[in-house]
């Protein structure tokens, strides 16, 4: 990453790159590619944390790609071009109203252009700029799902007066697993930790839920069922064996 602020040329083999970083570091590089076609990397942070990556190619006629908004996406790179990747310019008088924690950054070719832009909602500038290329961040047909893994029984046989028998979350990692109408199955891991549990994007529709823990006193954990969007909460449990 650049630092803010910095901009310059720099000679690479085959052609030059003007790279401008303003404002938090993001950059558009303008090196030629031999390619008309739009073909982007997107890694979005939501606002609690999760992280996800989509990809999105646009072609003369057609779409492609993981992300949920590529049409909307494609349409607005042919409205704006390269502009929607702009930097906020230098010197630039901006709000200090924090619109959020979410963040991105968007690697690849737009229109035959390098670009590697970061986005945040840190100001009035940055929250302008996010809005213009709001597309990228929508994500229809998807909901954040949270949660946890937690560990029980803690105590053995009857709890006794002054016993402090809390089910402890614990670290580990939670996987879920999608069947399509095809018998495919989508499936990924996120990582859980005991602080903050885990978030995550998932498409609306039904998962298979498991975890994992090296938590020492956990034997095995339980598997379930969910039904996104109607399930915005897990909580993974695992048994200790202790009775």
């Amino acid at each position: 990453m650049l630092a803010a602020g910095a901009l310059g040329w720099k000679m690479i083999a085959g052609g030059v790159i003007f790279i401008g970083a303003l404002s938090g570091g993001h950059a558009v590089a303008g090196q030629r590619v031999a390619t008309s076609t739009s073909n982007l990397t997107v890694v979005y942070h939501s606002t609690s944390g999760s992280q996800a990556t989509f990809k999105v190619v646009c072609l003369p006629r057609s779409n492609s790609g993981t992300h949920p908004n590529k049409k909307a996406i494609c349409a607005a790179i042919a409205k704006q071009g390269i502009r929607l990747f702009a930097p906020v310019p230098a010197n630039m008088m901006c709000s200090q109203i924090y619109g959020g924690p979410q963040a991105a950054t968007i690697t690849g070719t737009v229109n035959g252009r390098r670009i590697n832009s970061t986005f945040s909602r840190t100001d009035g500038c940055q929250v302008a700029r996010w809005n213009r290329a709001k597309a990228f961040f929508t994500f229809p047909g998807y909901s954040t799902v949270s949660g946890r893994i937690e560990v029980s029984p803690t105590c053995g046989g009857p709890v006794q007066p002054g016993q402090n028998c809390v089910n402890p979350s614990v670290d580990g990692s939670v996987t879920f697993a999608k069947i399509g109408n095809s018998n495919s199955v989508t499936r990924f891991t996120t990582t859980a930790t005991a602080e903050s549990g885990f978030s995550t994007l998932l498409r609306n529709g039904t998962w298979n839920v498991s975890g994992t823990t090296k938590a020492s006193v956990a034997k095995r954990c339980a598997a379930s069922t969910i039904t996104v969007p109607t399930s915005s909460e897990v909580v993974v449990s695992c048994d200790t064996g202790l009775r």
